[in-house]
């Protein structure tokens, strides 16, 4: 049997704040228009302009509690390279921030 921590996030104290959340890139949640259509940019960008990444990748920055799993902070990732950097830098925020700190930082990214 499993014990979660149901305490809110700003009640964590100085812990850095990847040990309370975790990052990571997942699929975007689009329907079926939505994933044809990104598909088509990214295709003709890269025929016309040699550029793959007009559309984006189809991935967001998905960061999570740990204890629940619940979603903390959702948004676009961009395209495959800005995706890697950005999960990179999100990763170093957890490990260099407390939780209240990053949820002040990147609340407001979309």
């Amino acid at each position: 049997m499993s014990h979660h921590d149901e305490r809110p996030l700003d009640a964590v104290g100085g812990d850095p704040a990847s040990r309370h959340l975790r990052a990571e890139l997942l699929p975007r949640r689009e329907n079926g228009v939505q994933r044809a259509t990104r598909w088509v940019l990214n295709l003709t960008a890269g025929a016309l302009l040699g550029d793959d990444g007009v559309g984006g990748s189809g991935l967001d920055l998905v960061v999570t509690r740990r204890d629940t799993g619940v979603e903390v902070l959702r948004t676009s990732a961009g395209g495959l390279e800005d995706a890697d950097r950005l999960l990179v830098s999100v990763r170093t925020d957890l490990d260099e921030r407390t939780v209240e700190d990053f949820v002040r930082e990147w609340r407001d990214v979309d």
